[in-house]
């Protein structure tokens, strides 16, 4: 199913999903995908609201008259998109679709994330616990595709990892980051380094906290010889937790290697706090796009804004001074 396109064929929507499996069944035998039908559900509604220009209004009600077309705009694909980047046709964000509907599946989805990013001040258990986090955001089923994906790298088999890869955007939508992630690497292997970077900068503007985005545009930039790029982002990555045994001992009592240390980290505990703010910002705004785009205008007392200053200028990026370029691998 393509997330961001038309229903298509009920009776190949309902084999379809009579295949999928899922971790819970009907008695009937069959296999009843919840993440599936959510992704059904929030696809009908964003078609319904996603913005139609005049012209392609005026085409679709010529259509109708004549009685060729059942309505709603083309898919906007990914696919599409990237092949008509390979022609020399640009792209942003704003080429696709507007997000779907916030969901109380998502919410809880991005409030796990907030705890997981609140988590790195401590340590960097957590670090991996977000990475399984972002590669199951649409399922279990989805998460296995990407895994299955990632292992072919290591055969060199990068002309089919892109093809599927491509095949899941279209089908999961923009919105879901981790095959976005993942494709960008694949082009910083192969080289295609403008386009590895242009994915990573889409991901940054809905998760401006992936660490892996963050540690891989980098490396990019580097290859592209932009160091001005790459000094920008790279103030941006997630800073090492420092120990007492990675401080040099030399003329130092422990005294002052707790407080080196402590000092080291606050530059970790503002990212923290930055990575947090930015994440509930980023809810706060899906909440409101919900409400004010797919049940109608909130009530008065919801506009927090006023009173928070939540908004565009709450989604910054973070400045750290002095920090060094390092050759770190892509996370």
């Amino acid at each position: 199913m393509n997330l961001h396109g038309t229903a298509g064929d009920d009776s190949q929507d309902i084999e379809r999903n009579n295949t999928r499996r899922d971790d819970s069944s009907g008695t009937d035998g069959l296999s009843f995908d919840v993440e599936y039908n959510r992704q059904r559900l929030e696809n009908l509604l964003s078609s319904s609201k996603d913005g139609i220009k005049d012209d392609d209004k005026n085409r679709m009600n010529k259509n109708d008259d004549n009685g060729t077309n059942s309505g709603g705009p083309p898919p906007i694909l990914f696919s599409k998109i990237i092949s008509d980047y390979a022609d020399g046709i640009d792209f942003s964000l704003a080429s696709f679709p507007s997000p779907p509907p916030l969901s109380s599946t998502e919410r809880d989805r991005r409030l796990i994330e907030i705890k997981l990013l609140e988590c790195l001040s401590e340590d960097d258990d957590a670090v991996s616990e977000l990475w399984q986090h972002w590669y199951s955001e649409r399922g279990s089923t989805a998460q296995s595709r990407i895994e299955e994906i990632s292992e072919k790298f290591t055969d060199a088999d990068f002309h089919q990892c892109e093809k599927d890869l491509i095949e899941m955007i279209d089908e999961y939508g923009i919105y879901f980051v981790a095959p976005v992630n993942l494709l960008a690497t694949l082009y910083f292997m192969v080289g295609k380094l403008e386009l590895s970077y242009k994915l990573c900068e889409i991901i940054l503007v809905l998760k401006p906290y992936h660490i892996g985005a963050l540690s891989g545009i980098v490396q990019v930039a580097i290859r592209l010889r932009d160091p001005d790029a790459a000094r920008k982002w790279a103030l941006k990555r997630l800073p090492s937790l420092a120990s007492n045994a990675d401080i040099a001992e030399a003329d130092t009592s422990i005294f002052q290697r707790e407080e080196t240390r402590q000092i080291e980290n606050s530059r970790r505990t503002a990212w923290v706090e930055t990575a947090v703010s930015q994440a509930k910002g980023l809810l706060e705004q899906a909440d409101r796009r919900t409400k004010e785009n797919f049940f109608g205008e909130p009530e008065s007392y919801y506009d927090v804004t006023k009173e928070s200053g939540t908004g565009n200028d709450r989604i910054s990026g973070i400045n750290y001074s002095d920090d060094e370029l390092d050759d770190n691998a892509w996370q």
